[in-house]
């Protein structure tokens, strides 16, 4: 009987151990995750960033090419008026 209780002590305290080793695992890979996860979320504001950024270069050249085009058009609206002065003047 003593051998058996034993051999039932030795288990429980092999148990024990073996699942003190799984839960110690377990947050090692818990913090590992974590860890990962706070790397891709800082990597994706980065990327957001970035893109921001770059819609607002986009935007901004965008910008500026309508208003050279929107001062071109006044420019040959002008032309166009000054050579419809001329024409007329000659006609008089």
């Amino acid at each position: 009987m003593f051998d058996s209780e034993f051999v039932s002590a030795a288990s429980n305290s092999s148990l024990t151990h073996t699942a003190q080793s799984l839960e110690k695992e377990v947050q090692e890979v818990k913090a590992t995750l974590q860890t990962m996860l706070a790397q891709l979320k800082e990597e994706e504001e980065e990327e957001v960033s970035e893109l921001q950024d770059d819609d607002l270069m986009k935007n901004g050249t965008e910008e500026e090419e309508e208003e050279e085009e929107e001062e071109e058009e006044e420019e040959v609206e002008e032309e166009e008026d000054e050579d419809q002065y001329f024409s007329d003047s000659w006609g008089i």
